[in-house]
């Protein structure tokens, strides 16, 4: 089970935010939907908080409700404000050019990632050879780092 997650508090935090927040986290690959009790589980959160909060991320538009299933899943919403953040990046925008140039002259695949708690998140990834590969990674990917 999940330990509750230590929130920054403060007069200039928004506690419903941020667990709003780790809701949305909750989500991951390869789980198309989740329940209150599993968001409960992976957040820390109490289960009539999670109630709470998925009600209002779907009046929000960043969650679906699966009626049928009593699941919520990500709403289209959500990957518009990752490309948002995408296509206004400076960094992205100007290393973009510099990354699809090294990667034709030295025949490699180019990628670049930050951080995000213990886990690194692909910004972008620029593939040299269209071939299948053993590791395709793609931008919002994530993958562990120590």
């Amino acid at each position: 089970m999940a330990q509750a997650r230590r929130y920054a508090g403060g007069v200039d935090v928004n506690r419903s935010l941020e667990r709003g927040i780790e809701i949305l986290r909750a989500f991951r690959p390869g789980v198309d939907t989740l329940g209150n009790g599993e968001i409960a589980e992976r957040t820390g959160l109490p289960r009539s908080t999670v109630s709470r909060l998925t009600r209002t991320l779907v009046n929000s538009g960043m969650l679906d409700e699966v009626r049928a299933e009593r699941t919520y899943r990500l709403a289209a919403s959500v990957i518009s404000i990752g490309h948002a953040m995408r296509t206004g990046s400076p960094v992205l925008n100007a290393i973009g050019p510099m990354m699809r140039a090294e990667s034709a002259k030295r025949r490699l695949n180019v990628g670049l990632a930050a951080a995000d708690r213990t886990m690194m998140v692909y910004l972008e990834s620029i593939r040299y050879s269209p071939r299948a590969a053993l590791r395709n990674v793609v931008a919002g990917q994530q993958s562990r780092w120590s």
